[in-house]
């Protein structure tokens, strides 16, 4: 089963993008007290900290390469431990790091190097990229234009409990 991205097994990251990428002073990665999935979070803070409360490694994946965490045809050869085992992540910016606003528009970069570097620093995975004709569906606005409204998150760059709680509602 060829993909877009052989993602967790094939991470690769360049000399150049690691150079940008976030980093952190004190990265502690452990196995998750809890693995109940509802539990689950992540949070990125606006001084740069990464946190993670039961996070497996395909939630890392996802948001730091913008792939579905689900098992997916545009990734493959997976270890089953990438969907199952937990961990909890507490990443501490450098001192160096400036102060990061929701409303920057380098905050989603920034975000995931930050992902990508927790992945390559504490996981070694690496990414391959190769193109791959595959089936897709057109997601379009209906008539009368779009129904979303602005997010009034202020307090956090990225937080899956907001994104969740939102999605369930």
């Amino acid at each position: 089963m060829l993909l877009i991205t052989r993602a967790a097994v094939c991470l690769l990251v360049t000399a150049s993008a690691f150079a940008q990428a976030q980093s952190f002073a004190t990265m502690d990665v452990k196995a998750a007290r809890s693995v109940d999935p509802q539990s689950s979070r992540v949070r990125v803070l606006p001084n740069g900290d990464l946190i993670g409360t039961s996070v497996n490694a395909i939630t890392l994946i996802s948001y730091g390469y913008g792939i579905p965490a689900n098992p997916s045809e545009r990734i493959s050869a997976l270890p089953p431990w990438v969907y199952s085992e937990r961990y909890d992540i507490e990443a501490k910016a450098a001192s160096s790091v400036k102060q990061m606003s929701p409303s920057g528009g380098s905050s989603p970069k920034l975000v995931r190097d930050m992902f990508r570097e927790v992945l390559a620093d504490r996981f070694r995975l690496v990414m391959r990229t190769e193109n791959k004709t595959v089936p897709v569906y057109a997601l379009v606005v209906a008539r009368g234009g779009p129904k979303l409204k602005q997010s009034n998150l202020s307090n956090c760059i990225f937080d899956t409990a907001q994104v969740a709680a939102i999605a369930s509602s």
